[in-house]
């Protein structure tokens, strides 16, 4: 459509764009299991789900 050779008239991407985003995934999702993170969820839920005049300090 284009008419370009990638690689040759285009750069190849600097990247593996399909592992890093699924290096990314794992990693972000991995925090999960972490147990300073579970520690912290229900401050972080409460924080972020109720509004600001329905909490109690």
């Amino acid at each position: 459509m284009y008419d370009f050779r990638l690689g040759e008239d285009y750069p190849r991407p600097c990247i593996d764009v399909a592992a890093s985003s699924r290096e990314a995934r794992e990693r972000l999702w991995g925090f999960q299991q972490r147990s300073d993170v579970q520690a912290h969820n229900p401050a972080l839920l409460k924080r972020h789900t109720t509004h600001p005049r329905m909490r109690q300090s």
